[in-house]
């Protein structure tokens, strides 16, 4: 009987460890998020991949990859407006500080190449997001207009 007891309290210190580096591992991540102080990174970048974060940060519940111009590649964690909008092959100008996004600023829609509706000044309403727009593309979530079209004929 005194061998289990004896093991209870080496088990005790090992749960608390644990419970210890998963909090400094929270902060860290928190302090590399919302550090003031930290240098904003700015540079061209390539939307690459989006997806939902597993072990999402409060009010960052996105990762966005990108790849800048040489190559390299960064998954950052973005707030859920910026991730909505954003759509792979999205080009623009990123600006980041620590692992998240500060902003991206759309220079070039990965839907660029769908024509472009005749300029009748017509206004759609965009079934993935609900938005009216007026355009090629949904300037909120970037469904090209032709895809919406075919959305509304089922």
């Amino acid at each position: 009987m005194n061998g289990i007891f004896a093991i209870i309290p080496i088990l005790m210190i090992i749960w608390f460890a644990f419970v210890a580096y998963l909090v400094v591992r929270r902060l860290r991540a928190a302090s590399q998020v919302n550090d003031p102080n930290a240098a904003a990174n700015s540079g061209e970048a390539t939307v690459v991949d989006k997806r939902q974060a597993s072990n999402a940060m409060p009010g960052m519940e996105y990762l966005v990859l990108f790849e800048d111009n040489a190559g390299a590649r960064m998954e950052l964690y973005a707030s859920s407006e910026q991730f909505g909008q954003m759509a792979k092959g999205d080009k623009g100008i990123l600006t980041f500080r620590g692992n998240t996004v500060v902003s991206f600023i759309r220079q070039s829609s990965a839907y660029n190449s769908q024509p472009k509706p005749e300029p009748t000044g017509e206004w759609h309403h965009c079934p993935a997001c609900g938005a009216t727009y007026q355009g090629s593309v949904c300037d909120y979530c970037g469904t090209p207009w032709q895809a919406a079209a075919e959305e509304n004929k089922k």
